[in-house]
């Protein structure tokens, strides 16, 4: 018998056990389940983890829009074809240069945010503008926000939480701006602190 040449039961062993150990490996990187997200304090101060790792964030504000267009473009609007070659190219960049997050000046569709993480490996911090330029207030257009107004507040509320659940791959934190003009940073919120906010 040529050992080199293994019978069909050995070959089949073999293979179902190189498939377990390359889903345990790559499954410690790019999970399909709900990332766990903590920040952690030790004697040198706070730290941001993802699975109990320490995480730093080498991460850029990523938008993409092409020459000739403006603030109107809609990536999203396309083919998956054309946003699958646009996020391959501009997360191949990325990750050459070391990128692993990436904060959207607009907002990724769940979808795109999971792809972005599976192919790609790059969390994303989720941003909504919180009615910055204007929002749809029960079918109106109010360009100027009145925060203190409850439609205004449970239609941004319900708004958010179309954009993807926190337990979501791919998800590393969820920013939430209320006026960058009068409030810098509302927060960047952890899972369990944004599901408290939204409640």
């Amino acid at each position: 018998m040529n050992v080199f040449a293994p019978n069909m039961k050995t070959a089949l062993s073999f293979s179902v056990i190189a498939l377990f150990l390359f889903m345990v490996t790559a499954g410690g990187l790019y999970a399909t389940g709900p990332d766990l997200v903590q920040t952690h304090q030790d004697d040198q101060g706070w730290k941001l983890r993802v699975n109990y790792q320490d995480y730093f964030v080498k991460g850029i504000v990523w938008g993409y829009t092409p020459i000739g267009e403006n603030y109107s473009y809609n990536l999203w609007g396309h083919k998956d074809s054309q946003i699958m070659a646009v996020l391959d190219y501009e997360c191949g960049l990325m990750k050459k240069a070391g990128i692993n997050t990436i904060r959207s000046f607009g907002i990724i569709p769940p979808r795109w945010v999971t792809y972005i993480y599976e192919k790609h490996g790059i969390m994303t911090i989720v941003n909504h503008l919180m009615g910055r330029y204007g929002f749809n207030v029960n079918g109106a257009w109010i360009p100027q926000i009145n925060y203190s107004d409850p439609a205004t507040r449970e239609a941004l509320k319900a708004d958010i939480l179309t954009y993807g659940d926190m337990d979501q791959p791919g998800v590393l934190l969820r920013r939430i701006v209320k006026n960058p003009k009068i409030y810098p940073v509302l927060g960047i919120l952890l899972r369990s602190g944004v599901r408290q906010f939204i409640k």
